[in-house]
């Protein structure tokens, strides 16, 4: 017999709005969920995340870098370095519950 529900107490949502895969260059966006903060601060299907916050992202792992958007705290601000074509910039946003 199974005993009472017990949910868990970390969210298990990320609190970007991002879905990433490693690729050779860091972590390339597959999904931006609509009206997240990433998609607030601009980020867009199919670019590269080349750093997250001052580190290469060839040196993060990405079970690491996921868990990070998972259980960083709501208002906690998260810079990536984003390429997308030959243009590549800085781009901060703010991480808060989604669900």
């Amino acid at each position: 017999m199974l005993g009472p529900f017990q949910p868990e107490s970390r969210p298990q949502f990320n609190r970007s709005g991002i879905w990433i895969n490693a690729v050779d260059s860091g972590f390339r966006i597959f999904d931006v969920t609509k009206n997240s903060p990433a998609e607030q601060a601009g980020l867009a299907k199919d670019a590269f995340i080349t750093a997250v916050n001052g580190q290469p992202a060839t040196s993060l792992q990405l079970p690491q870098r996921r868990r990070m958007l998972r259980d960083e705290p709501p208002g906690a601000a998260v810079t990536f370095a984003v390429k997308r074509g030959d243009d590549t910039r800085n781009v901060t946003l703010t991480l808060r519950d989604l669900v």
